[in-house]
């Protein structure tokens, strides 16, 4: 890859100790398709910090270095969960990352759980030719999801609680337009950015809707291989080409692997575990540890094979690294097992009601169901 560009777009993301070994995949992957590439982390907490502070590129930064820089944002921690407290960061850090690198000519956010499989050189591209850069969701038809027509809300109308734009990769230029939206952005997630499924909430994802009506130089990439995910891989034909994965005749050039779930391999996290998409074990890693994904995602055999078992081999290693220097991480994966019961409980019966009813019941009802079920995840499960 040709790497003029890559110096002009500082790249970041955030994470926390639990979500260490996603972040080393992350790392890796960008190093693969362009070596030059560095990407700043802000980390929740001081281990995370320190065990990254030295490592090749990554520039590490303390949270409380972009809460100095921002009090406001910092005022809404005491009353947010750590995942809502994460999404309302998100605008924060890239101020903070362009304060910080006065060389950048823009920023852009990456969430810590994508693995990149090709150049990002079409991210840069289309981020060159605007001031804003935003993924669509691209939802395929919810058939296609699930045999019961899973999460049907999405792709309509009610999709607006989740957002039209992943927040997971979002990009501002350094220009009046950029500034304007990142700022006005930043603005939105701390005034209704309470936690995904509360009363009311209206999370990092769903504020990004109004950018490209409120703001100019907005760019929303028309790309097959950028922002594939669970939710709409199913709707691309994947296939090898020589030393590309392509979708739909393109390179893939990052996935997203949302919801990925590490499980201590026992008779109770198998129980816990009844909801899930069963990946199996991480190969090679003593003690054992399982992958599971949200029941609704219907993975195609090309997204196993192609995306999520290279993926779960990187995670694999990361995680063996992480044990050799750290051997009392994966205790963090550990989850309070009675909660997480009952939240899938009330998540599926919730679920159900929905699939079976939920063409009958009035939009009100239908959102106030969804609700629950966001509630129910956030309530009893960390971020996964």
């Amino acid at each position: 890859m040709n790497s003029i560009l890559a110096p002009d777009v500082a790249l970041c993301t955030i994470c926390d100790w639990p979500y260490l070994a996603r972040l080393l995949v992350l790392v890796r992957s960008l190093q693969r398709v362009d070596p030059a590439l560095t990407l700043h982390v802000v980390c929740l907490d001081e281990p995370t910090r320190r065990y990254l502070e030295k490592r090749p590129g990554i520039i590490a930064t303390a949270v409380s270095e972009v809460e100095r820089g921002d009090p406001e944002v910092l005022a809404t921690r005491r009353f947010r969960t750590q995942t809502g407290y994460a999404w309302t960061l998100k605008p924060a850090i890239c101020l903070h990352v362009l304060r910080s690198r006065p060389d950048a000519g823009a920023v852009l956010f990456l969430d810590a759980d994508l693995m990149f499989f090709d150049s990002p050189e079409p991210i840069f591209d289309e981020l060159a030719r605007g001031s804003v850069l935003l993924v669509p969701e691209r939802h395929v038809a919810p058939a296609a999801w699930t045999r019961a027509g899973g999460r049907p809300d999405l792709g309509t109308a009610a999709g607006e609680t989740w957002g039209f734009y992943n927040s997971g990769t979002v990009g501002f230029r350094r220009d009046r337009a950029g500034l304007a939206a990142l700022g006005w952005w930043r603005e939105q997630c701390l005034s209704g950015g309470q936690d995904w499924g509360a009363p009311g909430a209206r999370g990092d994802q769903w504020n990004l809707n109004p950018v490209p009506n409120r703001f100019g130089g907005v760019r929303i990439i028309d790309h097959p291989g950028v922002g594939l995910a669970p939710w709409n891989a199913r709707g691309t034909t994947l296939e090898c080409r020589g030393a590309h994965l392509l979708a739909d005749g393109r390179p893939v050039v990052f996935y997203h692997f949302q919801s990925l779930r590490l499980r201590h391999e026992s008779v109770v996290s198998r129980l816990t575990g009844w909801r899930g998409n069963d990946l199996g074990r991480l190969p090679g890693v003593t003690p054992p540890l399982r992958a599971t994904i949200y029941r609704q995602w219907r993975l195609s055999t090309g997204e196993r094979e192609l995306l999520w078992w290279p993926y779960l081999r990187e995670l694999a290693a990361a995680v063996a690294e992480i044990r050799g220097e750290q051997p009392a991480w994966a205790d963090t994966l550990r989850r309070n097992t009675a909660g997480e019961i009952a939240g899938d409980v009330v998540s599926e019966l919730s679920w159900r009601t929905y699939l079976a009813a939920g063409r009958l019941l009035p939009p009100p009802a239908r959102r106030a169901v969804s609700s629950l079920r966001a509630r129910a995840r956030q309530r009893f499960t960390t971020r996964a």
